[in-house]
């Protein structure tokens, strides 16, 4: 609750903020990076002041502070899979129009549906990552107790409800992709394009409920160096060759398919590697739960 008041508390003053720092005070641009500093600053306060509080279950304490640089690696390992993923989704959009310039010349109609699709993709998987990172607190605790049989359950019933948003979204893009064209309001001629493109650059999207909320859920598990590699397979490994690879061959379908492919293949591999050693992880974990308990 802490995190999700303080990140609304930064949205409700940036937008308060920003009217009264770009017109009011005539400040412009400058006015807009100012209410973003400040309202991130007082997130950031909200939620350093709730551990100081009787609520929080953990304490700021000065004893507390001193420097582990294995504890350090430990959490640097952690948080290095999510900066992967996020550092080649800006790769790829480089990637893109790249080959966009080279298939079309830099026409203007094409860049902008490859911005409603790419803008897409983000709508698609910004609610997975929610749910992934929502769920991971649940699946560090349960996992820290060796909770089997609750992970299982916990985990199933993930896998269960963003499967069902994946398939309803591919279904819409699919079969109505033009709808995303009108949604950012574009022209007749882009509608058109997306219309025509759209359906083999999302034709992957169903495989993101593995890619983006079970590898969150692989990084709650402690498995860095898996979800590491994962994340490196879709976008560096398969992706950025099969893209240049089908562009030269094919002009901007092959932007737009390298994509789709790219999505289910990946999508495909991370299916197996996930399912097959979440329950060996989940078993391995237990044993040792039990095994501490008896000796103690």
């Amino acid at each position: 609750m802490i995190a999700m008041g303080s990140v609304l508390l930064g949205a409700v003053l940036n937008i308060v903020l920003d009217p009264i720092f770009i017109f009011t005070m005539g400040m412009g641009v400058k006015g807009s990076s100012l209410a973003t500093v400040i309202s991130q600053l007082c997130s950031c306060i909200c939620v350093c002041m709730f551990f100081f509080t009787k609520k929080s279950l953990f304490h700021f304490k000065i004893g507390g502070m001193n420097v582990s640089f294995q504890r350090i690696a430990s959490i640097v390992s952690l948080g290095f899979t999510p900066f992967v993923m996020t550092i080649t989704e800006c790769a790829i959009q480089v990637v893109f129009n790249i080959n966009l310039n080279r298939a079309t010349g830099g026409n203007k109609d094409y860049t902008a549906a490859l911005m409603v699709m790419l803008s897409a993709l983000q709508l698609i998987s910004l609610p997975l990552n929610g749910i992934g990172n929502g769920v991971q607190p649940f699946v560090s605790y349960n996992y820290g107790k060796g909770d089997e049989q609750r992970l299982k359950k916990g985990v199933k019933y993930v896998t269960i409800i963003v499967f069902v948003f994946c398939l309803s979204i591919w279904s819409f893009s699919i079969t109505m992709p033009q709808l995303y064209a009108y949604l950012f309001s574009a022209s007749e001629t882009v509608t058109a394009i997306v219309k025509n493109y759209c359906p083999m650059f999302l034709m992957g999207s169903i495989m993101f409920f593995v890619q983006m909320t079970l590898q969150n859920v692989n990084v709650a598990l402690g498995q860095a160096k898996s979800a590491l590699i994962l994340a490196v397979i879709r976008k560096v490994i398969i992706l950025i060759p099969l893209c240049f690879v089908l562009t030269n061959i094919m002009g901007f379908k092959g932007v737009c398919l390298s994509e789709g492919i790219a999505d289910l293949v990946a999508g495909i591999i991370t299916t197996i590697v996930i399912f097959t050693s979440f329950p060996r992880i989940f078993r391995k974990r237990a044993e040792e739960v039990a095994s501490a308990n008896i000796d103690d």
